[in-house]
């Protein structure tokens, strides 16, 4: 690929990136959308270059990000809103469910928000981390929380889920 047609692909895909950024392909209610979803956007737009057989266009020559586009991911990060943290549910809380049991249902609710607080949440998913980009933990899904009765797997979605006799939560491996 020569040099001007590298350069011409990395300004379409930083006017892509612009577009993207000003909401351009998204509903009305996203006015501005935030740096990593305009670099998710991108990274599309190169899987399909590289399904066809195409080098990557966002590369320079030295087989490094382009700068430009680079600096423009910078930017919109730069003018990202910070995010909102959201306070961790009180124990308070909790004790409260655990004591409200009445149906099978107010008891299967109170276990699964028990457990899920005492085993799968991970203070760094629920607390402020210094450098929130470096995660190392992955939330959990509903893929990860399947319910059984007798031995049998009760498929989601289901009015049986609250007859369930047991459930089993899967956590996936955490380091990326």
């Amino acid at each position: 690929m020569d040099q001007l047609a590298r350069h011409e692909r990395i300004i379409m895909l930083g006017a892509f990136a612009m577009a993207v950024r000003e909401g351009r392909f998204s509903g009305e209610r996203y006015e501005v959308l935030v740096e990593g979803t305009v670099r998710g956007a991108v990274s599309h737009v190169v899987q399909a270059f590289r399904a066809a057989g195409r080098q990557n266009p966002t590369k320079d020559d030295d087989n490094e990000l382009s700068i430009l586009l680079s600096r423009q991911y910078r930017a919109y990060k730069n003018d990202d809103p910070q995010q909102k943290q959201q306070k961790a549910l009180p124990f308070i809380v909790l004790e409260e469910l655990a004591k409200r049991q009445v149906t099978e249902l107010d008891i299967a609710l109170s276990q699964l928000t028990i457990g899920a607080a005492f085993f799968a949440c991970r203070s760094c998913e629920y607390s402020v981390v210094p450098k929130t980009e470096e995660r190392r933990t992955k939330l959990l899904c509903l893929k990860n929380i399947r319910f059984f009765k007798k031995g049998h797997l009760i498929s989601a979605p289901s009015a049986d889920l609250e007859f369930a006799d047991s459930v089993a939560v899967t956590f996936e491996m955490q380091k990326k």
